[in-house]
């Protein structure tokens, strides 16, 4: 925050690289960006996330083409899938210790000879994406890094940026589900109106902060046709609790802030 008391989002849009190296990368993966109309969501693999299935739809109703897998997303099936899409959303639990880069990774879907753990080093290993492609990690500590000896900052973002990414979107904490779900479909909208990975973001942070509960009820209204059937129950059940219209029910940075833009 500033000193005025006014978000740095208000004034600036933020991007980060973890390293001089990996912004380089960035830079030449860049300038082969995927065109931005497919899309590939693991949501909900273990089956333990409310939202990420409606997440997921949401999503996917904003691209021409578009693939879903849930409880079928085990590491085997979306490393070899994961080529064919220019941006690729995980809505799952993300893995993260300060102590061990083993234990950094995506919780996924379990099969009879996989723990369904798809860890860091794996990515950097085995996942080819299109070059220039967004990965998206709708997941809890998803861009925290590990302080390697060489003073190198080591996580999930990284291993993405050197599969060929351009850019990672992803949290430093734990997440809320439905204060996610409704950024990241502002998100993806600004996206499709043109905007960049950074600008899109700090839009849909700017909103949900913003947004009051009145604000809330007309939005639900305008995008009847739009809406998940279970989001807006969940939403109307929100609202219903809180007592003005003027209550700003996302206000606070651990609904928004978490998230933050790496790469180009």
């Amino acid at each position: 925050m500033h000193n005025s008391g006014c978000y740095v989002i208000g004034d600036y849009t933020v991007n980060y690289s973890p390293s001089f190296s990996i912004l380089n990368l960035c830079t030449q993966s860049k300038k082969h960006e995927a065109k931005f109309d497919q899309i590939l969501i693991i949501a909900n693999p273990d089956n333990s996330l409310a939202y990420a299935e409606v997440e997921a739809r949401q999503i996917s109703s904003l691209f021409k083409e578009s693939r879903i897998l849930t409880q079928d997303a085990d590491p085997f099936t979306v490393l070899s899938s994961i080529g064919d899409y220019h941006c690729i959303h995980f809505s799952c639990h993300g893995s993260f210790r300060e102590d061990s880069t083993l234990k950094v990774g995506l919780r996924l879907a379990a099969t009879q000879n996989h723990t369904g753990f798809l860890s860091l080093n794996q990515i950097v290993s085995e996942a080819k994406l299109p070059i220039g492609s967004t990965v998206v990690l709708s997941c809890c500590d998803s861009i925290r890094t590990v302080l390697q000896e060489t003073d190198e900052f080591i996580g999930l973002p990284n291993a993405f940026l050197i599969a060929r990414a351009s850019n990672v979107i992803g949290s430093l904490w734990s997440i809320d589900d439905l204060s996610t779900t409704l950024l990241m479909m502002q998100f993806y909208e600004k996206i499709k109106q043109g905007e960049t990975h950074e600008a899109a973001l700090r839009q849909a942070q700017i909103w949900l902060l913003s947004i009051t509960r009145k604000d809330l009820f007309t939005w639900i209204s305008e995008n009847q046709s739009f809406l998940d059937p279970t989001l807006k129950v969940y939403l109307q059940r929100l609202l219903h609790a809180i007592p003005s219209d003027d209550v700003h029910p996302f206000q606070s940075p651990f609904y928004w802030a978490a998230f933050c833009s790496i790469g180009q």
